[in-house]
C-alpha cells in the first residue's frame, strides 16, 4: 500500500494484466517467510482478471517471456518534508522503466523482474529519489511431491513514514540497500503440505541530510535477519485448509547505536490458522499465535505477545473485489534508547470496481497503532486514497491517484503530520 509520503520513488512492476501505482515506499521489513498459497483459482479478483483486448502480449523468446514497461509521472504534495509546522509544498517528476521475465516451462518454473525510478522534485533537492529493484525466482520440480524454490532480491528503498522506527520527517529521507536470499523446499502429496524455509536480509542505511541541513549518521541501523521457518498444512476439504507455522529469528546490528549495547536479539514466532478458498464468496488466510524477541543486552526488556495475520478477500459481484488485511507484528525502533521493539497493530482495507472492461477504480483505508513498549509512547497513523487506471488500449495505461495520511503520537506533538498529495502517470508497455 501507499504511504503519502510523495512516494515518488518506488515504482510498482507491472503485472501482466494492468500496471500498479509507481509511487509507494517500503519500509523497513522483510517478505513473508513461506508465501500465502490459499488462491485455488476458485476466484478471481478485479485487478487479476484477464481483459485479451488490453492485456500486454509481450515479447516470447523460447520458454521466456517478457513484458517491458515504462512509466512517467508527476504529482503534488502539500507537506514534502511530513513536518508539523513549517509545511511546504512542491511538485515532483518521476521517469520508471520496467520489465519481467516469466517462464512457460512445463514444470519447473523462473521469475525475474527489474525495475527503477528516477524522481526529482522541482524546488527540494534533498528530496530527490533513485531507486531501483531486482529480483529473481526459481522453482525446481523434483518428482511429483517435492518442490524446492530459490529467491534473491536486491533493492534500493526509501523508507515510509509509517514505519514506526524513527521519525517520520527523517524518514522520508532516509534510503537504504536491502538484500535478500531465501530457499524453501516443499512436499505435497494427497491433503499434506509441509514447506522448510531459510532466509537471510541485511540492510545497509545511507547518511541522510535533514530539511535543516544536519546531518544524520544511520550506520547504527545496519543489520542483518536470519529466519527458519517451518509450516505444516492440511487440507479438509479442497476449499479449506488448516495450518501451522512456528519460526525462529536472529538480528544482529553492525553498529553501536548512541555507543551503547546494540539491539541485537533472537526471536520466536509460532502461529496457527485456516486458509480458504470458496468459489464466488470469498478467499484468504486468518491466523493467530505467539511472538516472542529475547535481547542479548539487559539495556532492553524482552517483549512478547499475540501475533495475527489475516487477509481476505470478498466477491460481492464478479465486477468489484473488497479486500481486508489485519497484523499485529513486533519491530525494533530507533525512537528511543529504553526502548527496543514496538508492536504494529494494522488493519487496511480495499475495493476495487471495474466501472468498464478498460476502466478500474480503486480506494483504500489503512489505520495502524503502534505501542513501544516500556514507555508511554503511542502513535496512530491514518491513510485514505483513491485510484482510477484506464487502460487505452494494450499498450497505454493512464492513471490518476488522489492521497491523504496522518500520523500522531500522544507525546511527541512535534512528531505529527498530515499531507495530501495527487499523481498522474502515463505507462507505455508491451
Amino acid at each position: 500500500m501507499k504511504v503519502k509520503i510523495y512516494k515518488l520513488i518506488a515504482v510498482a512492476l507491472t503485472s501482466a494484466a494492468w500496471p500498479a501505482v509507481a509511487l509507494a515506499q517500503e519500509s523497513v521489513l522483510v517478505d513473508t517467510a513461506i508465501p500465502d498459497s490459499f488462491n485455488r483459482d476458485r476466484n478471481v479478483s478485479v485487478t487479476e482478471r484477464s481483459r485479451p483486448d488490453f492485456d500486454p502480449l509481450g515479447f516470447v523468446s523460447g520458454a521466456f517471456t517478457f513484458f517491458p514497461q515504462m512509466q512517467a509521472g508527476v504529482g503534488l504534495s502539500d507537506n514534502v518534508f511530513l513536518t508539523r509546522g513549517d509545511k511546504r509544498s512542491d511538485g515532483y517528476a518521476y521517469f520508471a522503466p520496467a520489465v519481467t521475465m516469466t517462464s512457460d516451462l512445463p514444470r519447473d518454473e523462473i521469475r525475474a523482474s527489474a525495475r527503477a525510478v528516477l524522481g526529482r522534485w522541482f524546488t527540494y533537492d534533498n528530496r530527490n529519489q533513485n531507486t531501483f529493484d531486482l529480483r529473481l525466482l526459481g522453482r525446481k520440480d523434483i518428482g511429483d511431491a517435492y518442490s524446492v524454490t530459490g529467491e534473491a532480491q536486491y533493492a534500493r528503498i526509501y523508507e515510509q513514514p509509517n514505519s514506526g522506527a524513527i521519525d517520520p520527517s527523517t524518514a522520508v529521507l532516509s534510503a537504504f540497500n536491502r538484500s535478500y536470499f531465501a530457499v524453501r523446499g516443499r512436499y505435497a502429496f494427497g491433503r499434506v503440505q509441509a514447506t522448510l524455509g531459510v532466509d537471510r536480509t541485511a540492510f545497509t542505511f545511507d547518511d541522510l541530510v535533514l530539511a535543516n541541513g544536519t546531518p544524520i549518521n544511520q550506520d547504527s541501523r545496519d543489520q542483518v535477519q536470519q529466519r527458519l521457518t517451518a509450516e505444516l498444512q492440511y487440507a479438509v476439504s479442497p476449499s479449506l485448509s488448516v495450518y501451522g507455522q512456528v519460526g525462529g529469528s536472529k538480528v544482529e546490528y553492525s553498529t553501536l547505536l548512541f555507543n551503547v549495547d546494540n539491539r541485537d536479539s533472537k526471536g520466536l514466532r509460532v502461529v496457527g490458522g485456516v486458509n480458504f478458498d470458496l468459489a464466488g464468496l470469498m478467499r484468504g488466510k486468518l491466523g493467530a499465535g505467539y511472538i516472542k524477541r529475547d535481547y542479548d543486552s539487559p539495556l532492553y526488556k524482552d517483549a512478547d505477545g499475540v501475533s495475527v495475520e489475516g487477509q481476505v478477500e470478498f466477491f460481492p459481484t464478479p465486477l468489484t473485489t473488497v479486500g481486508v488485511a489485519v497484523a499485529r507484528t513486533l519491530r525494533d525502533t530507533n525512537l528511543a534508547l529504553n526502548t527496543g521493539a514496538f508492536f504494529d497493530n494494522s488493519v487496511t482495507a480495499r475495493v476495487d470496481h471495474e466501472l468498464l472492461v478498460n476502466l478500474l477504480l480503486g480506494a483504500t483505508g489503512e489505520y495502524r497503532r503502534q505501542v513501544y513498549l516500556g514507555t508511554p509512547t503511542r502513535a496512530d497513523y491514518y491513510r485514505a486514497g483513491g485510484t482510477a487506471t484506464y487502460m487505452a488500449n494494450r499498450f497505454v495505461v493512464l492513471r490518476g491517484e488522489l492521497g491523504w495520511q496522518r500520523r500522531t503520537v500522544n507525546d511527541n506533538p512535534n512528531s505529527r503530520f498530515s499531507e495530501f498529495r495527487g499523481e498522474l502517470s502515463i505507462t507505455f508497455r508491451r
